[in-house]
């Protein structure tokens, strides 16, 4: 645009956008702007956000079109007037076509073929006075400037475009509302994250609302593209979590806290199961029908240090001296080293599992999960990040638990599907065994105050079996120093 400068514009340089000689953009001062006068000046602002291209092609018009000396027709250097598209109203800005003797016709800035030259200033569609800079504006011209009609105009159709806005606003938080907790999420998915979850162990019943998330699109919907990966033995996933080999690991309650004691920067953000599964098992033949019946038999157990811990309390809490016990390593084969007679019983075997695989056998087992035996009550598989990521990434991990909340209800409502989704992903499954482990696990999915989400971690639980492990001398360090090895943060509902 070329306007004169200050020294050359006298009375109607509170008409001109002094661009070109490199002021800011602002009203002069004086008195205050009438509506007509505000809408003017806003005409004259740059439109913020957007981008910077090429008029269409095509021959210019006749207020595009360099001066002709001897028609005197228009210098496509000012553009006069702006046109409302949408009711063919002119809108008058300024005064007339503002000769300069000093500059010549830029018509090479201009071109209807060749390199693209950067539009420097665009002009606001719809103003209203609000957006006019405080002070007035002077010059005979502006007082009496044509704006009026299609200015009023362009204020309701602004106004009309913020209520519209408003309203639609409304309705996308009202359909984000989740189903627990008072803070309302609303997960926006943008581009597919990669985001890869380290399993336990190999696919089973416990992973079910993780394959139906994944099936159903929960997780595409918040934006994430969930891989799970099955590690080589039930130790490696926080390691390879603390490595950054992966996003989140499933793991035990047991094992993070012995992760922690060791340094390792990790914290639990999410509970897949609210109590322990490890359970004390027995079949008839044994003559198990409680705790204190093991006195002077053998226990089978997979060889982790908390599981000798746990009976010992067991025993304890039956009155039964844990001396008179046998203990042995059966490592992962529990149910072959009962159904072989090697061991009278085992501990480490789940009941939402091992229990149902050998009633399925019918072979009758007995069953004494370990927090019905003295044992503190524990989340027995949570969902463990790094502590920095915690900080750094709360969007993913929201987002993440959103959908497996989700994942959850559908597999409630759909059993069997969860079971077939489960199966598929390891065909060497039974589904039979799957299906039952499903329907076995469910209540022990939600917190036992329901008006908690899924998910949600207990923090006097958490205290007292950090307490529990730290007397066993399981612990090196005091659970309560330093940061919590859990949140709630991210959960739906949850959070600030």
């Amino acid at each position: 645009m070329g306007v004169r400068r200050v020294s050359q514009a006298r009375g109607d340089r509170a008409d001109l956008l002094l661009s070109g000689a490199g002021h800011h953009r602002r009203r002069a001062r004086g008195r205050g702007p009438g509506p007509a006068e505000a809408a003017a000046h806003a005409r004259c602002l740059a439109l913020a956000g957007v981008p910077f291209r090429r008029a269409a092609s095509g021959a210019p018009g006749r207020d595009q079109r360099g001066s002709h000396r001897a028609h005197r027709s228009g210098d496509r250097r000012l553009h006069r007037r702006v046109t409302d598209r949408h009711r063919g109203n002119p809108c008058w800005v300024g005064t007339r076509d503002q000769r300069r003797p000093d500059r010549a016709a830029d018509a090479a800035r201009v071109r209807r073929r060749g390199r693209a030259v950067r539009v420097r200033d665009r002009l606001l569609l719809c103003p209203v006075s609000r957006r006019a800079a405080a002070g007035a504006v002077g010059g005979a011209a502006a007082r009496g400037t044509r704006v009026t009609a299609p200015a009023a105009a362009c204020r309701r159709r602004a106004r009309a475009h913020g209520a519209i806005a408003l309203l639609c606003a409304g309705l996308l938080s009202a359909l984000g509302l989740t189903a627990c907790g008072t803070k309302q999420d609303v997960i926006a998915a943008g581009r597919t994250k990669p985001f890869t979850l380290a399993l336990d162990f190999f696919p089973n019943a416990d992973h079910a609302v993780i394959y139906s998330a994944i099936a159903n699109g929960d997780f595409r919907t918040v934006g994430l593209g969930v891989r799970p990966e099955v590690p080589a033995d039930p130790s490696a996933p926080l390691k390879l979590l603390a490595a950054g080999s992966v996003d989140m690991a499933i793991s035990y309650e047991p094992e993070l806290l012995l992760a922690r004691d060791q340094g390792l920067p990790l914290v639990s953000v999410g509970a897949l199961v609210q109590r322990p599964l490890t359970s004390i098992i027995a079949l008839p033949r044994s003559h198990v029908r409680k705790v204190a019946d093991l006195a002077g038999k053998t226990v089978g157990t997979a060889g982790i240090p908390y599981q000798t811990a746990e009976l010992q309390t067991a025993l304890q809490s039956a009155g039964v001296n844990p001396a008179r016990v046998r203990q042995v390593n059966v490592g992962f084969n529990l149910v072959p080293a009962m159904l072989s007679g090697k061991v009278a019983a085992t501990l480490g075997g789940f009941w939402n599992y091992e229990a149902i695989q050998l009633a399925q056998l019918h072979k009758q087992p007995v069953t004494i999960p370990v927090d019905r035996a003295g044992v503190p009550q524990y989340d027995e598989l949570v969902l463990v990040v790094r502590a920095q990521e915690a900080r750094t990434r709360g969007q993913d991990l929201r987002a993440f638990l959103q959908a497996l909340a989700q994942g959850e209800r559908e597999v409630r409502a759909n059993p069997a599907a969860a079971a077939s989704l489960v199966v598929k992903a390891n065909p060497s499954l039974d589904r039979r065994l799957q299906l039952a482990s499903i329907q076995r696990t469910l209540p022990a999915t939600l917190p036992a105050d329901r008006s908690k989400p899924f998910g949600w971690q207990d923090p006097a639980a958490w205290s007292a079996f950090a307490r529990w492990m730290f007397s066993h001398r399981l612990l090196q360090r005091q659970p309560s120093a330093g940061l919590p090895p859990f949140t709630n943060e991210f959960l739906p509902g949850q959070g600030i």
